[in-house]
């Protein structure tokens, strides 16, 4: 018999092991969902290019991602995790519709910070990441939540400047771009003026602006190209700033449309060139700021299509499994564009069973592994990381 634990409770993983996913399901209140959607109580608002079936179909997948303490994680965990309930909540948001448990998922947004909540995963990282309090303070708001508690936050000292980076990390002291400009996204979100902030922040956008108009995590002195997600952070922070953007670097943003028509993270990829739900949402919301749209919108809508799994939930790629960002993602850009999921699912990646008799181990490499050369300034920028956080063989013996 499996032991039930109240809700909220921190259930340990030996536990959780021998939890099965009915009992799961019923631990997060999730048993009625299976039944439809008014028993999810799921409140209806503008719906879009959404129909009441697609709807229905998403809250099944977003839901079978619940846990016990209302929030949201992934379907291989016993515990929630805060970037996929925000999520999970932005595609509620995106599908017209509110949780189905928006006081007791809030509850959780406000303490799940990964690492400075009363559940903290790990210890603080070099630098603060900002973008998971931008996270609490958008799901609260998505929710229709009070999110004033995180002004103390957004207006402290340490967001009153470009964070400094520990160079045993990056040798050239650059901060992670998406985490600088959150200061000026979070004091957006709650409606505060960014008229305080110090002229570092413009000056540190203007660093990173390449001649034709993109941007990258490092100065453009050291020669290297724009990235598409890059772009896309620094052109909203700088509207957000007051400073004009030239229309120009639309066509720049056009050219990452590939022939499957998704984006992918620049129109002359070194690595890693291939289509992408983030670099998709990225694209069609830096086009948005320049009011524009994609050239190949059908062929863009029809890819995002492409995405949708048999399970109710998108994918980041085409036949990959689905995830809880790459759903909000693709139906935040579905939204967008005025179009609705399509009527087919593709059916889900099959898995295949390990041995019985596999001995596993994990390695982590963390090195320079760009060879110093003159193209090493725009891998260094590109889209696949130098660390390879996994691997799998047979135990040393």
């Amino acid at each position: 018999m499996n032991k039930t634990f109240p809700a909220g409770a921190h259930v340990p993983p030996a536990a959780a092991a021998a939890m099965n996913r009915r009992t799961m399901l019923k631990q997060a209140g999730g048993l009625a969902l299976w039944a439809g959607l008014p028993q999810l109580g799921l409140a209806a608002g503008a719906a879009g290019p959404f129909s009441a079936a697609a709807q229905q179909t998403v809250a099944r997948y977003l839901e079978s991602l619940a846990k016990p303490d209302g929030g949201y994680g992934w379907p291989e965990q016993y515990d929630s995790h805060l970037s996929v309930t925000f999520a999970v909540v932005g595609a509620y948001h995106a599908l017209g519709l509110t949780a189905p448990r928006p006081g007791k998922t809030a509850a959780f947004v406000r303490r799940g910070h990964p690492t400075g909540g009363p559940h903290a995963e790990t210890r603080a990282h070099a630098t603060e990441l900002k973008e998971f309090v931008s996270q609490q303070i958008q799901s609260l708001l998505w929710l229709g939540q009070d999110a004033s508690e995180f002004r103390r936050v957004v207006q402290g000292k340490g967001w009153a400047s470009i964070s400094s980076y520990n160079t045993y990390y990056e040798k050239g002291e650059n901060p992670i771009l998406r985490q600088e400009v959150q200061p000026i996204f979070c004091r957006e979100l709650l409606g505060l003026s960014v008229d305080d902030l110090p002229a570092a922040f413009a000056d540190y956008l203007a660093a990173r602006r390449r001649a034709d108009g993109t941007f990258n995590n490092t100065p453009a002195s050291d020669g290297s190209g724009g990235h598409l997600v890059n772009t896309y952070f620094c052109l909203r922070a700088r509207r957000a700033l007051g400073i004009a953007t030239s229309p120009e670097v639309a066509d720049w943003i056009n050219r990452c449309q590939t022939g499957s028509g998704g984006f992918t993270w620049s129109p002359t990829p070194l690595i890693g060139g291939v289509a992408d739900v983030s670099y998709t949402w990225a694209a069609v919301h830096a086009l948005a700021l320049l009011g524009q749209k994609p050239v190949r919108p059908s062929a863009c809508v029809d890819w995002l299509r492409s995405l949708w799994n048999e399970d109710g939930g998108f994918a980041d790629r085409p036949g990959a499994a689905s995830t809880a960002m790459a759903t909000f993602r693709a139906l935040d850009v579905l939204r967008m564009l005025g179009a609705s999921v399509g009527n087919q699912r593709r059916p889900l990646p099959k898995s295949r069973p390990l041995p019985t008799d596999l001995q596993a181990y994990t390695i982590q490499i963390q090195a320079s592994c760009v060879p110093r050369m003159n193209s090493s300034r725009a891998v260094r920028n590109a889209a696949w990381p130098c660390e390879f956080a996994r691997a799998m063989g047979p135990a040393a013996t």
